[in-house]
């Protein structure tokens, strides 16, 4: 049960770093591409895949949380 908290808290963490790596990108290339298409991509695509990696990573923590519960309480 151990190594999978650990799995999960990795792949939450690898997680988290991807989705600060695509913001540091998307701002960067929003410097030179201001325009319609531009907002049109960031709220129809990257605002979504935002919230969602987002919530994700929320669910990620709580199944975490309840597992390290689970294990504390059987021990």
């Amino acid at each position: 049960m151990h190594n999978l908290l650990a799995e999960l808290g990795s792949e939450m963490s690898r997680l988290k770093k991807a989705l600060r790596t695509l913001e540091a990108r998307w701002n960067f290339t929003r410097q030179d591409w201001d325009d319609a298409v531009a907002r049109r991509f960031e709220q129809n695509q990257l605002e979504l895949t935002f919230k969602a990696t987002t919530r994700a990573i929320e669910g990620i923590n709580q199944t975490i949380q309840a597992l390290r519960q689970a294990v504390e309480e059987c021990s």
